[in-house]
């Protein structure tokens, strides 16, 4: 059986009026709407439809100010193997409690196409514009996500459990908000592809972790490539991408990460066992920013920061400059070369502490690999202008600069172990240093090789405006 709906705007409104709801529940059909304006539903949404074996269309479609107490505010699909394709259709301000604009749950298939979720409303749960559950594969790919909320997860979109394949491409993820994680979206998915690509995400917030992307994956595959990532805030972890599930392999080439800010991690934030290859990216003014304004807090890693990595995680080919944090008042006439300074604290931001400028690689992470980057004017305050590697064995970074980096604080408290204008290196014990090359080697197998690198205008405010270690440094 075919059935299909083309309702000219008129008749549409009639509907408007009557308050009348399009309410589907067939099975072995195929079904599409074309060409249709469906305005101010209430209590139940725009579109509810469930179904067996079917297939849904919906092409050209207008979804506009409909309300849904429960699920998606404009379209519930309650879906077993079906396919669902949404083309050239608008939704607008609609809301619901989980999927403002659009909830579905277990197709086989769900395919968007040139549409646009703006100003929708998940006001009780997860997916501000979009809520997709158990689907095997999602690809969304020309669509607009603007200025959509989610009280939970979300901001834009939540793409739920059972998902075999997610892809993204050519999307806009924009002005979005989650009051907890993902202010972009949001992934809870095992075993699953994900590629994001050729996309922008900016002005994105999460009131908790991944001002962009919050990904909850494990025994995943993912790749990040010709995306745009500006001006995205978390008020905890992962400015914007943040990552927390074990065995996934994540490839991050040609994206451009800018004005990003988190209480850690400005850009990423990628908690345990992953292996990262990041390759011909920059980094760009991203900052750390404290997790409370009254109290000392401790902030790291103003672009990048990575927990416990899989052996073999890589940067090559990649610009960090500007990362970290904002300095109030400093003076820096003494920088014209790699230096440190005994004096009275020259440069400070607040009571917080904020290491590790550019990057944070630690906890039993091993075999890392940094190869034909740029780091420059990145800043810290304790330790670790550039870089901190803690509990870390057997890094290599070669063929790289380094210009203009700054640890700043010039004084101690506690005791602490605080410095190193480029690196902190937690572990060792000697440094030795050749016109080249350097090598710092602790106990064990922990050792730090820097081979054909250049430094230049290098600050410590303490000790080792290269590299700090222990009571060693450089």
């Amino acid at each position: 059986m075919y059935l299909a709906f083309n309702i000219f705007q008129h008749i549409a409104l009639f509907i408007i009026l009557y308050h009348i709801h399009i309410y589907i529940t067939l099975y072995t059909h195929y079904i599409k709407l074309y060409h249709t304006y469906i305005y101010i539903g209430l209590c139940v949404g725009g579109l509810y439809v469930g179904l067996g074996n079917t297939n849904l269309i919906l092409d050209n479609v207008t979804f506009s100010y409909n309300r849904a107490t429960s699920l998606g505010g404009a379209v519930y699909l309650n879906s077993i193997n079906t396919e669902v394709q949404l083309l050239n259709s608008v939704f607008n301000s609609n809301a619901g409690g989980s999927g403002g604009s659009v909830y579905v749950d277990g197709s086989k298939d769900v395919s968007i196409t040139t549409c646009s979720f703006s100003n929708n409303v998940a006001g009780v749960a997860h997916g501000g514009g979009l809520y997709v559950n158990g689907v095997e594969n999602i690809t969304i790919t020309d669509v607009v996500f603007q200025n959509n909320t989610a009280s939970t997860s979300g901001g834009a979109i939540y793409l739920g459990q059972l998902s075999t394949l997610i892809e993204l491409s050519d999307v806009v993820i924009e002005n979005n908000t989650a009051q907890s994680s993902g202010g972009g979206v949001y992934v809870d998915a095992k075993n699953t592809g994900l590629v994001l690509n050729t996309s922008s995400c900016t002005h994105n917030q999460a009131g908790g972790s991944g001002g962009c992307i919050y990904i909850g994956t494990s025994n995943s595959n993912i790749q990040f490539t010709h995306l745009t990532l500006h001006a995205n805030t978390a008020t905890d972890y992962g400015g914007v991408i943040y990552t927390d599930e074990l065995n996934t392999n994540i490839e991050l080439d040609t994206c451009v990460f800018s004005n990003n800010t988190a209480t850690s991690g400005g850009g990423i934030y990628s908690s345990v066992d992953n292996q990262w290859a990041v390759s011909n990216s920059s980094f760009m003014s991203n900052y750390l920013q404290a997790e409370s304004t009254t109290a000392v807090s401790i902030s790291t890693g103003g672009a990048v920061y990575m927990g416990t990595m899989h052996s073999g995680t890589s940067i090559k080919d990649c610009d960090f400059s500007y990362n970290g944090v904002v300095l109030t008042t400093c003076d820096t006439s003494n920088t014209n070369s790699n230096s440190t300074s005994s004096t009275s604290d020259t440069c400070s931001s607040d009571v917080s502490h904020y290491d590790c400028g550019a990057l944070y690689i630690g906890e039993s992470s091993s075999d890392i690999h940094i190869t034909r980057s740029k780091f420059n004017s990145n800043i810290a305050t304790r330790v670790g202008g550039v870089a901190c590697f803690v509990g870390v064995s057997n890094i290599t970074i070669e063929h790289s600069s380094f210009d203009s980096n700054m640890q700043s604080s010039t004084s101690t408290s506690n005791g602490e172990d605080m410095g190193g204008g480029v690196f902190y290196f937690s572990s060792c014990g000697v440094a030795t240093t050749t016109t080249t090359t350097t090598s710092t080697t602790g106990s064990g197998s922990e050792t730090l090789t820097l081979s054909n690198n250049t430094f230049l205008n290098n600050y410590a405010g303490i000790k080792g405006s290269v590299v700090y270690s222990k009571d060693t440094y450089v």
